[in-house]
């Protein structure tokens, strides 16, 4: 009897909360290249989406820089483009002057997803915290450059890189030495 008891309580603990995610080694970067310099073949897949609602459009391509920035959440594309229409330039500076409840107000999202978008945001360096007004916040130098860029025309360039693996052990399976390791 002991045994199934101690399989039960096994199993309570494996119900328990949701899963945990896996982690991967996925990895992404944002930079502003040239256009000779984006496209790296003679043909390119090209995939366009297209609609009349412009703000559909501009959160999708927020997405994908968000993507890049680590940032999962999925409201965080409609607060982080409210806070750029939002924002005033001062000084070259976007500065946004508002709370999180104002936030939350002017794109329909709940308070507590608000709220946990703009923590995604700041915690990923996409927003931050401003130095100039008491409540409020600044949105990074990528974050301005993105914004830059798809201003007259919504078009990005997404690169997968296929990354292989490189030793950096000093001593190989194999139990030998590895001489890029040997002075």
């Amino acid at each position: 009897m002991e045994t199934k008891e101690v399989a039960a309580e096994s199993k309570k603990i494996e119900r328990r909360g949701r899963k945990r995610k896996e982690k991967t080694d996925l990895s992404a970067s944002f930079e502003l290249a040239r256009k000779t310099h984006a496209v790296q073949e003679s043909l390119v897949p090209t995939i366009t989406y297209q609609s009349e609602d412009e703000k559909l459009l501009k959160q999708l391509i927020t997405q994908q820089f968000l993507l890049s920035q680590n940032v999962l959440e999925p409201a965080a594309a409609v607060v982080l483009n409210h806070i750029h229409e939002a924002a005033l330039p001062v000084g070259g500076i976007a500065l946004y002057g508002h709370s999180v409840t104002h936030i939350a107000e002017n794109v329909g999202l709940a308070y507590s997803t608000t709220q946990k978008a703009v923590k995604h945001l700041v915690d990923s360096g996409v927003l931050l915290s401003s130095k100039h007004i008491s409540v409020g916040w600044e949105l990074s130098q990528d974050a301005t450059a993105f914004f830059e860029s798809i201003r007259k025309k919504k078009q990005i360039v997404l690169t997968f890189e296929h990354l292989t693996e490189v030793q950096t052990e000093a001593i190989n399976e194999d139990g030998s030495i590895n001489e890029n390791f040997v002075d």
